[in-house]
């Protein structure tokens, strides 16, 4: 996939889709598509022994000979609204072999890539319009290609069976074998600053690891232009040597989808997983077993029976309070309204800043820089009564600033939980314009208080949030996340 979306990041690369015939073909039975109708993609990471057998799992007893799927990833494409959206299958969801009996789903893929295209048709009704594979060489080879992955490490981490060796939290730039270490990682060891603990959740922690780097990896390609014929001409290379495409994917269209992701911001793609339960076989093996019900509105968005989400609404989704650090100046005159403010937010998930007295003001205030402005909607959609925001261009960090000018209701905290309505005004800081910075569609979270954005005043649109749906396929991820940066860090993917 990422070398696919390399050509797709790319522009005047006729060059390009040239090489791009040398590539090894497979002849697969596919699904059948409209021309207009959103794909979906099989990509998998295949994990030939002969390869290398210094990775993880290469010299162990349970390391069979000739390959297996390593990664299963399905990558739903929609030229229509420019969107990707990736479900991770696990390696170890236990599936009907087709005999009788019953086998994980990456040993579908011993008998060639049919076998697995079959497989998750059969188990999960997914049908399959495109193959991709690349093995561990090519993996390597195409992050080198694009000069290595940014990704963030918030605290240091091993893993001994991987080769991953991270000695200190910080922004690193992961060469091919580093990111290969990082995305096989399923034996993760991390310091708390005292001791060593060990990651519980193996491959579904691994799986979620694995979309944060894809994330970050389509976001540094589509940075790139990639009109450098040296930079093409790597990619291409490692291509031709560990690529394998279906037989029916061409060069038409490759450049079809080439026109519509010219700009793919990869921050708007939606990432998704199976919901499983773990258990032992009567063999004593542990495997996933899938949990239909929880798991049947994800594989609704990959059969075509639920719309897919579009980028601005996996946007605002994937805004978490953790991830969000607020200040709360007390504007109110009353004393200890601060403090208590800042500490509902902080149960709710915040960071919570300074907490200081601030200027008078009548009506509890969001200050904000425009570049954060689904951040202060966050903040807005979780307080009542609902706050008047300001664009502050001289917040530069990312913080947002909270002035009371009154006791902060939290729905849920310190007030009934209920939905919450938006922000009615918006004006700019220092002078500026007024304007609304409300758009039509839903809060950025879903519960109780994803209440619907409304809209006042007149001036510039330029900072509405984008709209968003009542409900959006939301999951908690499994395991401990690692890549992203937190807010005011810089880490370039």
């Amino acid at each position: 996939m990422l070398v696919i979306v390399a050509l797709l990041a790319g522009s005047g690369i006729a060059w390009a889709y040239m090489q791009f015939r040398g590539i090894e073909r497979a002849d697969v039975d596919l699904a059948a598509a409209a021309k207009q109708d959103p794909l979906n993609f099989l990509l998998v990471g295949s994990d030939t022994r002969e390869l290398d057998q210094t990775v993880d799992g290469g010299n162990t007893k349970d390391a069979p000979g000739g390959q297996r799927a390593d990664t299963i990833m399905i990558a739903r494409v929609d030229p229509e609204i420019s969107q990707i959206e990736m479900l991770t299958v696990p390696r170890d969801l236990w599936v009907s072999d087709g005999k009788g009996g019953h086998r994980r789903i990456n040993s579908a893929y011993s008998g060639g890539p049919q076998g697995l295209i079959d497989s998750i048709n059969d188990e999960l009704g997914i049908p399959i319009h495109h193959y991709i594979e690349v093995n561990f060489d090519g993996f390597r080879g195409l992050v080198d290609a694009v000069g290595g992955i940014g990704m963030y490490f918030d605290r240091p981490v091993y893993d001994e069976n991987s080769g991953l060796n991270i000695k200190k939290k910080g922004c690193y730039t992961l060469d091919g074998h580093q990111a290969l270490a990082f995305a096989r990682s399923r034996h993760l060891m991390y310091s708390n600053g005292v001791k060593w603990i060990s990651e519980p959740t193996g491959d579904l922690g691994r799986s979620t690891r694995q979309q944060i780097f894809m994330r970050r990896a389509l976001s540094k390609l589509s940075g790139l232009g990639l009109n450098n014929v040296a930079t093409l001409t790597d990619l291409i290379g490692v291509a031709k040597n560990h690529l394998v495409l279906d037989d029916k994917l061409g060069v038409n269209d490759i450049r079809g989808l080439a026109g519509q992701f010219s700009n793919f911001n990869a921050s708007g793609m939606a990432v998704h997983r199976l919901t499983t339960e773990s258990k032992r076989t009567n063999g004593g093996a542990l495997v996933e077993m899938l949990v239909e019900g929880r798991s049947q509105p994800v594989i609704d968005i990959f059969t075509g029976d639920a719309p897919m989400q579009t980028p601005d609404q996996v946007a605002w989704a994937a805004i978490k309070p953790e991830n969000v650090t607020v200040d709360v100046l007390n504007g109110s005159g009353v004393a200890g309204v601060a403090r208590s403010g800042a500490d509902a937010l902080a149960k709710v998930g915040f960071v919570v800043g300074t907490v200081d007295n601030g200027e008078p003001v009548e009506h509890t205030t969001i200050r904000y820089n425009e570049t954060f402005a689904r951040e202060a909607m966050v903040v807005a959609s979780k307080v009542d009564p609902q706050p008047t925001m300001v664009i502050d261009p001289s917040l530069t960090d990312g913080r947002i600033v909270v002035v009371l000018g009154g006791e902060l209701k939290v729905p849920g905290v310190n007030a009934p939980a209920a939905n919450s309505t938006a922000p009615t005004t918006t004006v700019k800081a220092s002078g500026g314009s007024s304007g609304s910075a409300a758009g039509a569609g839903s809060g950025a979270t879903s519960g109780a208080n994803a209440g619907s954005w409304s809209t006042s005043g007149s001036g510039s649109s330029a900072n509405k949030p984008a709209a968003t749906p009542t409900t959006l396929v939301e999951q908690e991820a499994i395991g401990l996340e690692l890549g992203n940066p937190p807010a005011g860090i810089d880490c370039p993917a």
